[in-house]
């Protein structure tokens, strides 16, 4: 027989620094992990869509997966579940922005079944598309006649 105590204290998360919402292009490197039989090592690169509400983020990838997280300050969370193998998988991005249009981070996951585990992890550094410029009509001069 044993206990513990066990405390948690919720700390309130900083506002956002930067708009994160548009669209991003990613790479990402330096797979490990530790599975048998081995992981699919991540798609090395792509662009992700970032949707950015208060200190809440969604994001879909250019294969369509979603994923949702949070943000405090300039760290962007975000996480992925799914059903994997006879167990299910959690993927953690944890991305810093470095500016408006720079951020990288660790990613990491974690397969289990209740009975065993294994887990993963790599580099993603992403970079901000400049939002597409509006094209305005050029300017019609206007010759006014009177009667």
């Amino acid at each position: 027989m044993g206990g513990h105590d066990f405390t948690l204290t919720k700390r309130p998360q900083n506002n956002p620094i930067y708009d994160a919402s548009g669209k991003w292009n990613y790479t990402q490197s330096g797979f490990v992990e530790n599975c048998v039989p081995s992981s699919t090592p991540p798609t090395p690169s792509g662009f992700i869509q970032v949707t950015q509400t208060g200190n809440s983020v969604t994001a879909i990838d250019d294969q369509g997966v979603p994923y949702s997280g949070f943000i405090d300050g300039a760290t962007y969370g975000l996480v992925r579940t799914y059903p994997e193998d006879g167990g299910r998988t959690s993927v953690v991005y944890l991305v810093t922005l470095n500016s408006a249009t720079r951020g990288s981070g660790p990613v990491e996951f974690v397969w289990d079944d209740n009975c065993d585990d294994c887990w993963g992890q790599w580099t993603i550094n992403i970079t901000k598309e400049p939002a597409a410029k509006q094209k305005s009509l050029p300017g019609i001069p206007l010759l006014l006649l009177e009667d």
